[in-house]
């Protein structure tokens, strides 16, 4: 996995250069990349910055397969079964001494307004929160651990409007 390719200018020769690199590697090892970042074909990177006839040369075009990711949707039956799968799976992973099992699930719909279902937003606020409830000696994210928590600003700045 490769993320933040959005940084990569493709006006620049060193864009130009990260470019010819990835594809040497794509072509030398056995194994399938997942390149990831934010508006990926606005910034050109499947055209490696090419526009026009030339954008048809693009080696990089040819070779992937553009595959957009939503925020997840808790609003439908299924969104909301992959969101609480999701809260699930994250659960396994909190090391905190008080956690139970359903404890992110049980908040699934605050959790959902805070990050707007953005995987980011919502690592980083179970981070922060399980940072708080360790230092606190609470050892579990509550509803009063979650609403003491600052989230991302792009986070933040959604869920005073929501």
């Amino acid at each position: 996995v490769i993320d933040d390719l959005h940084f990569i200018d493709f006006k620049h020769r060193h864009g130009r250069e990260v470019s010819n690199h990835l594809k040497g590697l794509a072509n030398e090892m056995p194994v399938t990349f997942v390149y990831v970042g934010v508006r990926l074909a606005e910034k050109r990177f499947f055209d490696e910055g090419l526009i026009g006839e030339d954008a048809a040369f693009a080696q990089t075009s040819r070779r992937s397969t553009r595959v957009p990711v939503a925020p997840f949707n808790h609003k439908t039956n299924a969104g909301a079964r992959a969101w609480s799968q999701l809260l699930t799976k994250l659960e396994e992973h909190l090391i905190l001494a008080e956690s139970e099992p359903g404890m992110l699930v049980r908040q699934a719909a605050e959790l959902h307004r805070r990050t707007q279902g953005h995987i980011g937003s919502l690592t980083n606020l179970l981070d922060r929160a399980s940072y708080l409830a360790i230092t606190t000696g609470v050892e579990t994210i509550t509803p009063e651990i979650l609403s003491a928590v600052t989230n991302d600003n792009a986070a933040e700045t959604s869920a005073r409007t929501a």
